[in-house]
């Protein structure tokens, strides 16, 4: 599962990416889709490994209601751009640190 989170993290951050490129609005539909998905596994996770891992699991569950399909936030792209540089940020975080909890073990 841990192999699977992190390559979906890595995903997750090139996707992120490329949404500060312009690209067509169905993109961006589908980016909300993927990036909620990997947003709540990952906050499940975390949550699952204890106290010392809330603030990862919030920051994934703010990601989560940031990106979320079902009722979408609505800015303007210069606004997107702050957000889509954090998620980035995360989620290289949080595939560097599941990459890191692999080769602990």
């Amino acid at each position: 599962m841990k192999t699977n989170l992190m390559w979906a993290s890595g995903f997750c951050a090139v996707l992120s990416l490329l949404a500060l490129l312009p690209l067509p609005y169905s993109f961006y539909v589908i980016l909300r889709w993927i990036l909620s998905a990997v947003s709540l596994a990952l906050s499940i996770h975390f949550f699952k490994k204890g106290k010392k891992n809330i603030l990862l699991a919030c920051t994934a569950l703010g990601i989560l209601l940031l990106f979320n399909p079902i009722a979408p936030f609505t800015m303007d792209r210069e606004d997107w751009r702050i957000f889509n540089i954090a998620s980035i940020v995360y989620f290289l975080l949080s595939a560097w640190l599941l990459k890191k909890d692999l080769t602990k073990k």
